[in-house]
């Protein structure tokens, strides 16, 4: 069953989920599983803006469970409500970076922030360490969406050091794009051989299933890195968002 996000309405957590999501701008899947059962894992969030043009996703990934998580996962929480209707991703991430390194916070972890646009037609991303965003457009198949290059210490995770500079880019998006945004914990799942199931056997996975629902990629995601692994329960926390682009930007 698809939960259809209206104007201004939040919904994120720490717990684990597999759900459907839908907003005026797109349309997403997104599953999220800890490494120790329900008592902590990845950060994800989504909310539309008070004017119901501005689609963001943010994910976290935090060296840590339960009490850690639970922390980071108020203070981005406070951070991304008070900033809904602001395109400025990396602006959220150098805030959230300061909160940690201020208030003591010893985990390292990685971030990142998308934000659609649905007027303009443009997505906005920003990442904190975090494995870029794949995308694909028309038919130009599937690529990772990196940061500016610009000179300088920038976009490390969060809690390195105080005063980090975060990057962000943006580029124009139609309708039947999607997006894959993830943590290390899916691709980093390791067979009895030692080998990693890696970004090139993700990439192959989403390829090879252009034409399938997002729901049906997401499960076949789960079942490629679990038969891979020989496992079923994640061997790290992990969590993947599946989303494509649905409306026309306006002229």
């Amino acid at each position: 069953m698809t939960h259809h996000i209206q104007c201004a309405e939040i919904w994120g957590g720490v717990q684990g989920i597999v759900q459907d999501v839908c907003t005026r701008g797109l349309t997403a899947s997104i599953y999220s599983r800890s490494a120790e059962g329900e008592g902590g894992g990845d950060i994800y969030y989504l909310s539309v803006c008070s004017y119901d043009i501005l689609t963001r996703i943010a994910i976290v990934d935090v060296r840590g469970h339960g009490r850690e998580v639970l922390a980071i996962s108020e203070w981005l929480y406070a951070l991304l409500l008070e900033s809904m209707n602001s395109l400025d991703g990396a602006a959220i991430l150098a805030g959230l970076n300061d909160l940690v390194v201020d208030r003591g916070f010893q985990a390292i972890s990685t971030a990142a922030i998308l934000s659609l646009h649905q007027q303009e037609g443009n997505l906005y991303y920003a990442y904190a360490g975090h494995p870029p965003l794949l995308l694909r457009q028309n038919a130009s198949g599937w690529a990772s969406v990196l940061t500016p290059d610009l000179p300088g210490v920038a976009n490390l995770p969060l809690g390195v050091r105080k005063g980090i500079r975060y990057d962000q880019g943006h580029l124009p998006v139609q309708p039947g794009d999607r997006l894959c945004l993830f943590t290390d914990g899916v691709t980093e799942h390791v067979n009895q051989a030692g080998e990693l199931w890696g970004d090139d056997r993700l990439t192959a996975l989403l390829s090879d299933t252009d034409r399938e629902e997002l729901s049906a990629v997401r499960d076949r995601i789960v079942m490629a890195f679990e038969s891979f692994a020989e496992v079923n329960v994640p061997q790290d926390d992990c969590t993947f968002l599946l989303a494509e682009v649905l409306v026309q930007h306006s002229a």
